[in-house]
């Protein structure tokens, strides 16, 4: 029989918050023509990769690419919601609502990747929440390297 590699937990690799509304991925052109969105799009990649070298630099003392293991992303997307969204029935109704969770998750994995680790084929698991928050919309991304462990 094989022996395969298992998950033998995990250990942090850099936790940080990116502050503003979360803007999902969308194809970067469209017709040869560039669509708003990506703009929109680049901007908080942007972003995103600005908060995770601040956080390298507080909690390292320095900027480097991080990992070249398998990780595991943990993403919370909180944005404002709607003024006529009020009461559970119709906060429940706009959580659903567009933008896709995946598209947040694939715009901060292209944006860490030569940032945080080298490619985003490295993501191999990732947990994700699109949740709504009072008054300020923020990302909290936590990168983790799976550790692994021969099978049996």
């Amino acid at each position: 029989m094989n022996k395969i590699l298992q998950s033998a937990g995990t250990e942090k690799v850099l936790s940080f918050t990116v502050l503003g509304a979360p803007v999902p991925w969308c194809v970067y052109t469209k017709r040869g023509a560039r669509p708003e969105n990506h703009i929109l799009m680049a901007a908080w990649q942007t972003q995103i990769q600005a908060a995770a070298i601040d956080a390298m630099i507080q909690q390292f003392g320095r900027r480097q690419i991080l990992t070249d293991r398998p990780v595991r992303l943990t993403m919370r997307f909180f944005r404002v919601p709607p003024l006529a969204a009020l009461g559970p029935a119709k906060i429940a109704r706009a959580l659903i609502q567009r933008p896709d969770l995946t598209n947040y998750v694939k715009a901060c994995e292209d944006a860490m990747k030569g940032v945080v680790y080298q490619d985003d084929s490295q993501v191999v698991e990732f947990l994700a929440s699109k949740e709504f928050s009072e008054n300020t919309a923020y990302t909290t991304i936590l990168v983790e390297n799976i550790l692994a462990e021969e099978g049996k």
